[in-house]
């Protein structure tokens, strides 16, 4: 009788591969403690909202949410056009600007 991780190794043979080769990589074959996983974790391609993706095209809620630093999801429109708009005018002046009193006020 097939055991839950038999049907876990079935199920993610993609990732399978992928941790194999993380292994000669990563020490532990992976970057970072919470990504430990027996007998491998799984790998994202992507995420939107409340989901992430794996490399198969399987969907997962995402309860982790970036340890909380994703409270509004994946890639919300709003941020997106933010930092979009942010990017081209530059990441880190090294300097006082206008946008650090406006963050301090909210």
């Amino acid at each position: 009788m097939p055991t839950i991780i038999d049907d876990y190794t079935a199920t993610f043979q993609k990732d399978r591969s992928l941790s194999e080769q993380a292994q000669q990589l990563f020490p532990d074959g992976v970057t970072h403690d919470n990504r430990h996983a027996n007998p491998f974790p799984v790998y994202i391609s992507h995420g939107d909202g409340s989901k992430k993706y794996g490399i198969d095209g399987r969907e997962f809620i995402d309860y982790w949410s970036g340890h909380g630093s994703l409270l509004l999801g994946h890639n919300p429109p709003e941020v997106v056009e933010a930092v979009q708009r942010q990017i081209t005018r530059g990441t880190h002046y090294g300097a006082s600007h206008e946008l650090e009193m406006e963050w301090a006020r909210l």
